[in-house]
């Protein structure tokens, strides 16, 4: 059986969807329970930057459910961009340049451990 006949196909599509929703329910906990507004964002993007290097270096097979799904859900790329928007224009600058800075260092510190 190959990864493109329906079963498999079925499989792989229930395991995105499934590490999908659990990644954006453990998103939207952490940033309305715990860490609000851009900080919640620019912890969870990180956080997600530091499991994807763990991820690529420990559990590759577990890519598709881990990577593609839980952290495909939990990181979000256009709640970043939305955040910045509503800041003042000085902290909107820091912000664009902190995140990308935070998410490089945390996938280089998450291939490392």
């Amino acid at each position: 059986m190959t990864w493109h006949e329906p079963d498999h196909l079925l499989t792989r599509t229930a395991l995105a969807a499934a590490g999908g929703a659990a990644g954006a329910l453990t998103r939207y906990a952490i940033t309305t329970l715990l860490i609000t507004g851009p900080l919640g964002t620019l912890a969870v993007n990180t956080t997600g930057c530091l499991l994807i290097g763990l991820l690529l270096t420990r559990w590759p097979r577990h890519r598709l459910l881990l990577g593609t799904g839980f952290l495909g859900g939990y990181t979000t790329f256009s709640t970043y961009i939305t955040d910045t928007l509503h800041l003042p224009p000085a902290q909107a600058t820091a912000y664009l340049l902190l995140t990308p800075a935070a998410a490089i260092t945390a996938v280089t510190l998450g291939r490392r451990l």
